[in-house]
C-alpha cells in the first residue's frame, strides 16, 4: 500500500490543503518549528487508524467546520483507492472506495493494514530528532545504514513489549501453578463443570422419576375406573340377589297355595274328673 496524495478538509492549522506523495524515491516534509509538520503526521495517522475523541479535540480546526479529509492510496490488489474520514460521518469511521466502484467500511481498511495499529506503526516507523542527532556528519553511504538502524529500534521496542507481555502472562498463568489468576479461574471452571455434571445426573434421575410418576398416575386412574366399574357390578349383583330371594319366597308361596287343602277330623273327647 502506497500513499499517493492527501487532501485535508480541516485538521489543526491545515484547511483545504493538498499534498502530493506520488513522486518516486524518498520524500521529506520539512519546515520551521510550529509550521504544522507534526499536525500533518497526526492527520495521516488519523486517516489510517482513526483517533479517540479526546485526541481529535486537539486537532479540531478553528477556521473550518469540517474535520477530516481524504487519502488516495495505491494497492497492488485493488488499484487506486480513496479513504475518506470525517468526524461527523459514522462517528469518524473510514469510508473506502476502490477502483471497481465498491464502497467499504472500517473493517475493510483494517484488513488491508494487516493488523497494523497506531502503536505498532509508531514503534516501527516512527523516530525522534534524538535518533537523527549527528546525521549531518554522516556520509552518503552511511545514511541508509543509520536509517535502517533507526527502523530496527522499533523492532527492539516490539521485543521489549513482547517480553513484558510474556512476564505478565507468567503472572497470570502458570502450567503447574495455583495462585495465578487464570489458574484460579481454570480451577473454578473445572469445579463448575463437575457441579454441572452432578446437576445433569440429578436432572436425568428427576426426569426418569417424573416419567415413572406419570405412568403411576395413569395406572392409578385406570385402577380407579376398574374399581368404579367393579362397585357398580357388585351393587347390581346385590340388587339381583335381593330380587331373587324375594322371587323365591313368592314362588314358594304360590306353590303352596296351589296344593289341595287338608281336612282335619276332630274327635270328641270326654274328660272325666
Amino acid at each position: 500500500m502506497k500513499i499517493e496524495s492527501a487532501y485535508i478538509y480541516g485538521f489543526g492549522k491545515w484547511v483545504d490543503f493538498t499534498i502530493d506523495f506520488s513522486h518516486e524515491g524518498l520524500q521529506f516534509v520539512y519546515g520551521e518549528n510550529e509550521s504544522g509538520k507534526s499536525t500533518l503526521h497526526h492527520f495521516l495517522l488519523f486517516m489510517l487508524f482513526g483517533l479517540p475523541p479526546k485526541e481529535r479535540a486537539l486537532f479540531r480546526p478553528k477556521k473550518s467546520s469540517k474535520f477530516g479529509g481524504q487519502l488516495v492510496i495505491y494497492d497492488e490488489v485493488f488499484g487506486e483507492c480513496i479513504i475518506e474520514r470525517l468526524e461527523h460521518q459514522k462517528k469518524a469511521q473510514a469510508v473506502c472506495k476502490t477502483a471497481d466502484g465498491k464502497t467499504h467500511d472500517e473493517s475493510w481498511l483494517k484488513e488491508q493494514l494487516h493488523g497494523m495499529t497506531t502503536a505498532v506503526y509508531q514503534s516501527i516507523y516512527g523516530f525522534s530528532a534524538m535518533d537523527l542527532a549527528g546525521i549531518e556528519d554522516l556520509k552518503e553511504e552511511d545514511l541508509g545504514e543509520i536509517l535502517l538502524g533507526i527502523g530496527f529500534t522499533g523492532a527492539s521496542k516490539l521485543h521489549q513489549v513482547e517480553k513484558r507481555l510474556t512476564n505478565q502472562l507468567g503472572e497470570l498463568f502458570k502450567p503447574s501453578g495455583k495462585n495465578p489468576k487464570i489458574n484460579q479461574e481454570l480451577e473454578t471452571l473445572q469445579r463448575m463443570q463437575q457441579e454441572i455434571a452432578v446437576y445433569r445426573n440429578e436432572e436425568a434421575v428427576y426426569l426418569e422419576k417424573k416419567q415413572r410418576l406419570k405412568q403411576l398416575e395413569k395406572q392409578e386412574k385406570e385402577l380407579q375406573l376398574e374399581r368404579s366399574d367393579a362397585q357398580e357390578r357388585r351393587l347390581h349383583l346385590e340388587k339381583i340377589q335381593q330380587a331373587l330371594s324375594a322371587l323365591e319366597s313368592y314362588q314358594a308361596a304360590a306353590v303352596k297355595l296351589q296344593q289341595p287343602q287338608s281336612i282335619f277330623h276332630f274327635r270328641h273327647m270326654v274328660w272325666r274328673e
